[in-house]
């Protein structure tokens, strides 16, 4: 609201002005002004050893202002009263910022990177994080406000190992469980350092350091480590405070992370027992498959293939993917594959498996669905069916051209069993291959679906020597950025007859 100062007290009520201590903007041993009407009251700091009053020169032993209407003093105890209640304001701010961030991140060090990145510069000068491995402590995030600095910490801190022996405030805070504080001068480097190292101690220097453990149900999950230009930063309790209450909101995210590694290893144990160890041989046939998990901690899901040769000779080819990701996604998968396999064994051809498999998944009654390709081959002849239940399409490489069969399309495996599912035909001419693939492969969130698989296309035909496996290499083309889900791709190539 705006307007201007009037006159003040009001009439009839003295005013006094006091100072507290222990604000949670303030530093030990500064005071904070602040206004009462009426009686006298004495403020404590945190500690609670001495009260504090106005005492200085000018004013009265009882902390009375000598001049009442005294505009000057209230103006300057105003604004200090609005700093205190605008960093107090950033402070909540900057917190919500944190639990937003942490709770988006599954990831261990990117959950501490993320923390750092915000932490720096608003409250500290830089940042490092450590977490266990193999019996020391890895340095996973670095943070500092200077740019070159934080370009050196990613190039020459990040990633290295730091033995739990030494002494330095990061591994005596992870063996002791405690809060450790280090306000010693810049250190020097030795000049018997490589050149590297002593330009990054140099630029990276700090004058004092806090590192917080970073705990949880009584175990230690990592350090967090905040570093200070200002060698009396880490005398403030707001800035060990904030220290803490970052610790403590990381740890909360890194047993959530531990959670989903842990479902993450267990779905991807799962599917490894249930995926094929080897694929059938099938003369004048070549059969290569890939299974591509998820780069991301909490994606592994439910992608699977198959391939065998049944009583009748003819080969079942299958690829799915069931809705949804972890131990639920990965449970449902190995229970589809299993019954596939009974059903197909059983002589049901690709219709009457499709529809078996989608009863199954209703009664379950847990509402989840999958998409699926059923393939059956006929070796000799090299024909072939094919039943799609809301699959991506089948590709056919033919005479140098990739033809897509997306056509007949069924229903997703769940939606409703009572829903026939139609049947697609086809030729293998000596040469030709059939790609089968899910959807992780074309996905992508800055493309659509039709230019991911148009991509795939061009990928496979580029092949100069299109063997199954090469055709199954050429298939995946972001081995360094990953999937942000899983992948599987499957194969099945006549071979060329001899010239």
């Amino acid at each position: 609201m705006a307007g201007t100062l009037g006159a003040w007290p009001p009439p009839g009520r003295p005013s006094r002005l006091l100072t507290g201590r222990g604000s949670p903007g303030a530093r030990r041993g500064e005071g904070v002004a602040c206004f009462a009407t009426g009686g006298w009251r004495d403020e404590q700091d945190l500690g609670g050893d001495r009260q504090a009053g106005m005492r200085d020169g000018g004013r009265g032993t009882d902390g009375a202002v000598d001049e009442p209407g005294d505009e000057t003093a209230l103006r300057a105890a105003l604004a200090r009263a609005r700093a205190d209640a605008a960093a107090a304001h950033d402070r909540l701010s900057f917190l919500v910022d944190v639990s937003r961030t942490v709770a988006a991140t599954a990831d261990h060090a990117a959950v501490l990177q993320a923390v750092l990145d915000l932490a720096v510069p608003r409250i500290a000068d830089a940042g490092l994080a450590l977490l266990p491995r193999g019996g020391a402590l890895e340095r996973v995030a670095v943070a500092h406000r200077e740019p070159e600095a934080a370009a050196l910490g990613r190039r020459y801190v990040l990633g290295t190992i730091q033995s739990l022996d030494s002494e330095g405030v990061g591994p005596v805070a992870f063996r002791t469980g405690k809060l450790q504080i280090n306000t010693a001068s810049q250190i020097q480097p030795d000049a018997r350092l490589p050149d590297y190292l002593r330009q990054t101690i140099e630029v990276f220097g700090l004058r004092s350091w806090v590192s917080v453990p970073i705990q949880a149900g009584g175990e230690t999950l990592g350090v967090l480590s905040l570093g200070f230009n200002d060698p009396q930063a880490v005398e403030s309790d707001e800035g060990i405070a904030m220290a803490v209450e970052l610790a403590g909101r990381s740890a909360s995210a890194l047993v959530g992370g531990l959670l989903l590694e842990h479902e993450r290893e267990v779905a991807l144990a799962l599917q490894s027992s249930v995926l094929p160890a080897s694929l059938p041989d099938v003369p004048g046939y070549e059969i290569a498959a890939r299974y591509v998990p998820a780069q991301s901690n909490v994606r592994v899901g439910g992608d699977w293939y198959d391939a065998l040769v049944l009583p009748d000779r003819n080969v079942a080819i299958t690829i799915g993917d069931v809705s949804g990701h972890g131990l639920t996604a990965a449970s449902t998968m190995g229970q589809l594959r299993n019954a596939l396999r009974a059903y197909a064994v059983e002589g049901h051809g690709p219709p009457e498996v499709i529809g078996l498999l989608s009863c199954l998944l209703e009664s379950t009654g847990d509402d989840q669905y999958a998409s699926m390709i059923d393939l059956r081959v006929e070796p000799d002849a090299g024909t072939f069916e094919w039943v799609s239940a809301g699959h991506p399409p089948l590709l056919h490489l033919h005479a140098g051209t990739a033809v897509q069969l997306g056509e007949p399309h069924g229903i997703l495996l769940g939606a409703d069993s009572s829903v026939a599912s139609p049947t697609g035909r086809g030729r293998l001419a000596p040469g030709d291959a059939l790609v089968l693939f899910t959807d992780g492969l074309v996905e992508r969130r800055d493309t659509g679906i039709d230019e991911g698989i148009a991509a795939l296309e061009r990928s496979l035909l580029a092949v100069v020597d299109p063997s199954a496996d090469a055709l199954c290499a050429a298939a995946f083309d972001r081995p360094d950025e990953g999937y942000e889900d899983d992948v599987c791709v499957l194969v099945i190539r006549r071979v060329p007859t001899a010239a």
